[in-house]
């Protein structure tokens, strides 16, 4: 998976400013005054704009392995400072963050434990550091099933550089000793998982019939300036028609079933960094 052809963290057609995922971070960091905050996997900077814009107190830090990602960062204008740098060696010293939070990158990762060994280094004692991750090992999830009866086994490693597959207990695992769990809800339950199958997973499926070229012609679609392209109109409305709608409903059964981990895909855990090592 090519990560400087495939750059993280684009803003989208289908964003929700206060999503599922800004919402329970922010609530998180409620009590933190003026905090240092890094996000690993920052990409070009869509979860941090969003932090600016509800704590603009934060002193922004952000790193991506992808060198692009961050050149496209910078020329932004976004106030912040940001890195080239692997999750499991960054150049910062110990105990320099207030707050540290990923999204989406777990799952990334040869290492996840050295990641969070990293974490735990660069965290100011009583630091917080919340992330998302989707647990696609999870009992009853779709993508669990899917792997259960061989379909589609590697789609989220083609499509999205997926190496990792947790279940929930996985999570609890690798981050137990140094942190103090500070409580974790639950997001993308089968509704959600349904829906995405049937406007992200199977779109995919059918593009990937057509070749390369038909995924470099839908990928560029989002970026014609020009309103004339009739892929980028037909673009639009399905973003406006379908996937947008879908986005809110996926929002409402996150909201509604938030405290409830049956067959939940994501997962937002808040830990706090122990006193000592």
């Amino acid at each position: 998976y090519d990560y400087e052809k495939n750059i993280q963290g684009v803003d989208s057609h289908l964003d929700v400013m206060r999503d599922k995922r800004t919402t329970r971070f922010i609530d998180a960091i409620s009590q933190k005054i003026s905090p240092r905050v890094l996000e690993i996997g920052v990409g070009q900077g869509r979860f941090i704009k969003k932090i600016i814009y509800y704590r603009p107190d934060a002193k922004i830090y952000g790193i991506d392995i992808s060198k692009n990602a961050i050149k496209n960062l910078k020329k932004t204008g976004i106030q912040g400072k940001f890195f080239v740098s692997d999750v499991d060696k960054t150049p910062f010293p110990p105990e320099y963050f207030d707050i540290v939070v990923i999204a989406d990158v777990l799952e990334h990762l040869p290492s996840p434990t050295k990641a969070i060994e990293e974490i735990n280094r660069i965290l100011k004692p009583g630091g917080l550091f919340h992330f998302y991750v989707p647990c696609e090992r999870e009992p009853y999830t779709l993508d669990w099933f899917f792997h259960k009866i061989n379909f589609i086994p590697r789609f989220t490693n083609q499509h999205f550089g997926h190496i990792q597959y947790f279940s929930h207990q996985d999570i609890d695992n690798l981050v137990e000793g140094n942190f103090i769990s500070l409580g974790k809800s639950y997001s993308d339950h089968l509704l959600t998982q349904v829906i995405h199958f049937f406007i992200l997973y199977l779109p995919k499926m059918i593009i990937d019939i057509f070749g390369e070229k038909a995924k470099l012609q839908v990928r560029d679609a989002n970026n014609q300036k020009s309103s004339g392209g009739l892929l980028t109109q037909l673009k639009k409305i399905w973003v406006v028609g379908i996937s947008y709608p879908a986005s809110l409903i996926c929002e409402l059964e996150s909201l509604l079933l938030k405290n409830v981990s049956c067959a939940a895909k994501g997962l937002h855990v808040t830990l706090q960094r122990k006193n000592s090592f």
